[in-house]
C-alpha cells in the first residue's frame, strides 16, 4: 500500500570555518567521483548509480515501482526545497528545509547530509520523524557543518537527504563520498549561497 505523502521541516545549520571554496559543487578532488555523479544526476534531472549500491536523484525525480533498485513496493519520491531567508548570526548561518517523501519502504530511515559545495566531508544529521506508516508534520533537527565548519556567509553549500533501508547499519557523522554512509538513496540538490537575508 502506498504510504501517504509525508512532509518534514527541519533547520539546516552550518558553521563558519576559516574559508570556503565557492565551488560549483561538481569539483573532483580527493574521493570526488562521486560530485561528478551528482551533476550528472542534477544536471540531466535523472538518477544515476553510484558506488556500493547507492542511487543518486535529483530531488523531486522518483524512483518507479518495477525499478530493479526500488527496494520496496511502491514508487519513492523525495521532494526538498528552502523556505525563508538565510539567517546568519555572528558565524552560524541557518535556513529552513521544506521535505516531502512519498513511498518510503517499511524500516527505511531519513537522514539529511550536508557540505560547504566542492568540499571533501558530508556532514550527516540524526534519523527524521518520518516512517512509512504515513502523516504529515514537522520538526526541526540541526545538521552541523562539522567541527570547525566548513562554510561561512557568503560561501555555497550542497544538500542531499538519504534514505537508509533496511538492514541498517551504524552511519558515520562524516563521509567523504555519500555511498560510503550506508544510504541506498540520495536525493541532491544543487548548491546554494548562503546569502544572509536572501532566499536560496
Amino acid at each position: 500500500m502506498r504510504a501517504r505523502r509525508m512532509s518534514a521541516l527541519l533547520l539546516l545549520t552550518v558553521l563558519a570555518a576559516c574559508g570556503g571554496s565557492g565551488s560549483s559543487g561538481f569539483d573532483i578532488g580527493p574521493g570526488g567521483f562521486e560530485a561528478t555523479l551528482i551533476g550528472r544526476a542534477i544536471t540531466e534531472n535523472r538518477c544515476v548509480e553510484g558506488a556500493d549500491d547507492l542511487l543518486i536523484c535529483p530531488s523531486g525525480v522518483p524512483v518507479r515501482q518495477g525499478d530493479p533498485t526500488l527496494l520496496g513496493p511502491n514508487e519513492l519520491r523525495v521532494d526538498a526545497g528552502f523556505a525563508g531567508e538565510v539567517d546568519c548570526t555572528s558565524d552560524v548561518c541557518m535556513v529552513s528545509l521544506g521535505i516531502a517523501v512519498e513511498g518510503l519502504p517499511a524500516g527505511a530511515v531519513v537522514r539529511v547530509a550536508v557540505r560547504a559545495a566542492g568540499a571533501d566531508v558530508w556532514h550527516i544529521g540524526e534519523p527524521l520523524a518520518v516512517s512509512s506508516a504515513g502523516g504529515g508534520h514537522g520538526l526541526e533537527t540541526p545538521v552541523v557543518g562539522g567541527a570547525g565548519g566548513d562554510a561561512m556567509a557568503g560561501d555555497e553549500v550542497q544538500v542531499a537527504v538519504l534514505v537508509f533501508v533496511p538492514p541498517l547499519d551504524p552511519v558515520p557523522a562524516e563521509v567523504e563520498e555519500l555511498s560510503e554512509s550506508g544510504a541506498r538513496y540520495a536525493f541532491v540538490l544543487a548548491p546554494v549561497a548562503l546569502t544572509p537575508g536572501v532566499s536560496p
